[in-house]
């Protein structure tokens, strides 16, 4: 199976779409180039990407420099479901 027809990637593409995460970052040439995601599944592991959305402040802190713009700012309620997207 490909990832352009793996379900979880198209479920994961609908939790991108309906958060508004494009306003800061960017998938494929879609949204804010500033801060592209593309890549970001081979750089970090699965758990490294569920912490980044669900422990945002701890994540920012472990950075080298804190981002201009804090992901922390924003409070995610996403379910096991979404996560896992």
């Amino acid at each position: 199976m490909s990832a352009q027809t793996d379900p979880r990637v198209e479920a994961g593409r609908r939790v991108y779409e309906r958060e508004k995460c494009a306003t800061c970052h960017q998938i494929a040439r879609r949204g804010n180039s500033r801060f592209p995601l593309d890549g970001v599944g081979a750089r970090l592991t699965p758990d490294q990407i569920r912490r980044w959305m669900t422990h945002t402040a701890e994540m920012e802190a472990a950075l080298p420099r804190l981002p201009a713009i804090r992901m922390s700012s924003t409070k995610y309620r996403l379910s096991k479901e979404d996560l896992d997207a």
